[in-house]
């Protein structure tokens, strides 16, 4: 193995005539949207063979608009521009928003394999010098696995967690690895390279030979006088590079002083060798920062977990805190920067989000960087990511509502979200509902990757990983420990973004301003009663915010007639350092607690499940009168009147609760005030839904689970129009009618629903039902169907079951496919050994049983068909 620069993969030349016979599959650039940059390396011919071969693809080319007399670059729909350089006027602008910027190669590379390239291999921007470079490290400890990837990844290059073909160097300490062994032999491309390769080009920033560090016979692990290898060096050997260096190569100048003053304590939970942390000390100091091993003396805190003493301290001394990533992107860019400017720049919590661990999340629209970014954000929150997406799959992100993954996701009852869902779920760090309009509103003229990145973490949530018991996030001595730095930093974060942020940070200003410091021996007192002040201006508030029609990606919308209140504590305020900034943030948490608890029992209340407050019921006034008797008070009949004609007004505001199904409009924050106005309340949940809203006859969980419990079905335009309308229009000239649905399914819906009313029970009622895992539409849909009308699932895990659920007065059924014919015998045989009849289904017996609220025990849907 020689010590080229490039690898193989990337270097083989492309003539004029090579480039213009390539030949591209149909649909390879399908979701391409792209602009070329014509400049001195990229002439008009190369322009016109580029073009060919992207159009042919199924590629759109964007170009400039006009906007006020100037040509600009639109980049709200540019998924990737084609450049040999970073050197034109957008290119700022398209790195934050991460649009993949892209040198012709890798149109060319694309094409010859059928495939599209790796993205990050092909950028054109030098200081991205690993940008040809993907590694797998082998042998090697967890914290300098992840301290290499990382540092790889913010200069441009790419990792994997295998051996792949793709793979252009492997990372270890000793040739006694297997992959190390498997890619002598197999991958003769491939190089490898001990890790102080990759060490020593962080440390010079500059891509350095890799010809002293290869094996079999690496040369920096041999002492130069003796020639013989040195002892302990492949751990913790420091090679003094100077010999080595390509003459051509400058010594590297000093970088900007981006870590000036900046003092760093290294957590030591990122559990890195000396090696590494070397490494990184010599990045910091080498931007002008230093490193200290006291954690009182430092300014800065890296760490990789939102837990342990060390991270604790470091919040609650207000340091700046975030990790090796937040780390390495500062130094690949020369720009200091807030780790809260990005979600992945900030340590992540040791326990995952409750309830993510049962999610397979599969991306669709997105790729490059902003496709890495989706794959860690899901790592971080405990989820699974697929790359295909299966009948197993719970969610499907996506950055537009078309192509061939959101087709097979809605026929799956997949949940189909934007990256909104993702980022704030994890900003939350709380499971966000998918039923939010703004997760799966998709903006006709936009491309959303325009927008993915922006979500800040949430400030409220992070307190909470390291406030104390009493809820005070600082300790005593926080006023002292004040520093200038970070009150700047501070502000700059918290400044409003817009005419409306700063309308919202006025608001909440104005309720801390107004409130009186809070005790903490009266606070649990306090929490739990929802204060005349804090109705009131959480009122104000509302009244403030709807008539705002301003809709932000990361501001909480919802769907209850109370908009959120929490928002406005929440929105950004400007930190001062008077003498009340104290009572005043203690104020600003009793008037969230507040607010919380005002929602709670708002939404609470819409559902039915909390009973109402004493002067709402007529029970409860009897002991308020009591009440009132015991100190003295006097009985006002006119406050008690005026009471219970509230109480009336509150509790029959809502006069149907409608579960949407199959509607493929979007509804907005302002279009469910207006319905929740007129009486309508939209529910996600059969079970409290009295109208079931579709265009047609649909087989989605939500309408199958709904139709056993008899509801009055009606078409979506009744919504659209009464939205639309702004009154309640007459909901029986909307009864769902559906002549070709019904003639598919062979079923008349007004029959079925007249069956499941006089039944008051679906058509599986006491009835057992077996079910092979690989069933169409999967499992989890399909058991939901079933145990929403009255059957009991149970799932057979393997050929060979020994158990099968039976009922008294039911044949046996097992539901599968013909795919899975092994299952047959076994489950037959058992039937028999049992004197049971038994009948092995399609999952269309499942479906259309309900459809039509009654099931038939022949030939219809049989796999197993006797002569």
């Amino acid at each position: 193995m020689n010590g080229t620069t490039k690898s193989s993969f990337l270097s083989s030349p492309y003539s004029n005539e090579k480039k213009a016979a390539l030949e591209p599959r149909s649909k390879l650039f399908k979701s391409v949207v792209y602009y070329i940059v014509k400049d001195g390396s990229l002439d008009d011919e190369e322009y016109s063979i580029l073009s060919n071969l992207l159009e042919k693809g199924d590629a759109v080319e964007t170009d400039y608009i006009t906007d006020r007399s100037r040509k600009v670059l639109d980049l709200s729909n540019v998924t990737h521009i084609i450049s040999n350089t970073i050197d034109f006027p957008e290119y700022p602008d398209a790195e934050q928003r991460m649009i993949n910027v892209v040198k012709p190669l890798w149109v060319y590379k694309s094409v010859s394999h059928g495939r599209t390239a790796p993205l990050r291999l092909y950028s054109p921007n030098p200081k991205f010098f690993f940008s040809d470079v993907n590694i797998f490290v082998a042998g090697l400890p967890q914290g300098d696995r992840e301290a290499l990837y990382g540092g790889v990844r913010a200069l441009g290059g790419q990792w994997s967690e295998s051996l792949t073909r793709f793979t252009t160097h492997v990372i270890a300490l000793s040739m006694d690895e297997a992959s190390c062994k498997t890619a002598a032999l197999e991958r003769k491309a491939c190089k490898i390279v001990l890790p102080h390769w990759i060490d020593d080009c962080l440390k010079l920033h500059r891509r350095i030979d890799e010809g002293p560090y290869l094996f079999p016979n690496p040369k920096i692990l041999a002492d130069a006088n003796s020639g013989k290898p040195l002892v302990g060096a492949k751990l913790d050997h420091t090679f003094i590079h100077s010999a080595y260096i390509n003459d051509k190569i400058n010594p590297p100048q000093p970088r900007n002083s981006i870590f000036k003053e900046k003092r760093f304590f290294i957590g030591s939970d990122l559990n890195l060798s000396e090696r590494s942390s070397n490494t990184i000390r010599v990045i910091i100091e080498i931007a002008g920062g230093s490193v200290t091993d006291s954690l009182d003396e430092a300014n800065a805190y890296v760490g990789c977990y939102r837990a342990g003493e060390d991270y604790v301290k470091a919040c609650r001394m207000r340091l700046f805190v975030g990790n090796l990533t937040w780390l390495y992107w500062m130094f690949a860019h020369d720009e200091w920067a807030s780790s809260l400017k990005h979600l992945l720049h900030y340590p992540i919590p040791k326990e995952k989000i409750k309830g993510m661990e049962n999610y397979l999340i599969c991306i669709s629209g997105y790729n490059g960087d902003s496709r890495h970014y989706l794959e860690k954000l899901i790592e971080a929150c405990g989820a699974t990511y697929t790359k295909a997406l299966k009948t197993t799959n719970t969610h499907l992100i996506t950055a537009k509502p078309s192509g061939e993954k959101y087709t097979a996701a809605r026929d799956w009852n997949c949940h189909v979200v934007n990256h909104l869902w993702l980022e704030e779920t994890y900003a939350k760090w709380q499971v966000q509902s998918v039923t939010l309009p703004r997760y799966s509103h998709f903006p006709r003229m936009t491309n959303l990757v325009e927008v993915i990145g922006q979500t800040r973490l949430d400030m409220h949530e992070l307190k909470s990983f390291y406030a104390s018991e009493d809820g005070d996030a600082t300790d005593a001595s926080e006023d002292l420990c004040d520093r200038e730095e970070f009150s700047s930093a501070k502000e700059s974060l918290s400044a409003p973004k817009d005419a409306d942020e700063r309308r919202f940070a006025q608001i909440s200003q104005n309720n801390v301003s107004n409130k009186e410091p809070v005790k903490s021996d009266n606070r649990e007192s306090e929490k739990n009663a929802v204060s005349k002040d804090a109705k009131e201006n959480a009122s104000a508030t509302i009244r403030s915010i709807s008539r705002s029609s301003v809709e932000t990606p990361v501001r909480p919308s919802t769907k209850s007639k109370a908009l959120s209140a929490t928002s406005a504590v929440d929105s950004p305020v400007s930190v001062t350092s008077s003498g009340g900034r104290r009572a005043k943030e203690k104020a600003a948490v009793k008037l969230k607690d507040d607010m919380i608890d005002l929602n709670d029992f708002e939404r609470q209340k819409k559902r039915s499940s909390l009973p109402s407050l004493p002067m709402e019921d007529k029970g409860s006034q009897e002991l308020q009168v009591a009440s009132r008797k015991r100190k003295g008070d006097t009985h006002d009949p006119e406050a008690d009147a005026a009471s219970k004609k509230k109480s009336k007004v509150a509790t029959t505001n809502i006069v149907m609760r409608v579960m949407l199904t199959a509607y493929t409009g979007t509804l907005t924050p302002g279009d469910l005030q207006r319905l929740f106005n007129l009486g309508i309340e939209i529910v996600e949940s059969p079970d409290v839904a009295t109208h079931v809203a579709s265009p047609k006859i649909s087989r989605t969980e939500k309408f199958l689970c709904a139709l056993p419990r008899a509801p009055i079905v009606i078409n979506t335009d009744f919504i659209t129009h009464c939205s639309e309308e702004g009154k309640m229009l007459d909901v029986n000239d909307y009864i769902l009618h559906d002549t070709e649905g019904e003639e598919r399914n062979k079923c008349v819906l007004a029959e079925s629903l007249k069956r499941a009313k006089e039944r008051k029970a679906g058509p599986f009622h006491n009835m057992g039902i077996n079910v092979t895992p690989g069933i169409k539409g999967g499992y989890e849909v399909i058991r939901h169907v079933i145990e929403a009308n009255g059957g009991q699932c149970h799932l057979i895990r393997t050929p060979r079951a020994k158990k099968y659920v039976v009922s008294p007065k039911h044949p046996m059924i097992l539901i599968s496919s013909t795919e899975e014919g092994g299952y047959f015998d076994n489950f037959l045989k058992y039937a028999d050994s049992e004197g049971n009849d038994a009948y092995i289904f399609s999952t269309e017996w499942i479906l259309t049983g309900v459809l039509r609220m009654e099931v038939k025990f022949d030939n219809e849907f049989s796999l197993v068909v006797e002569d």
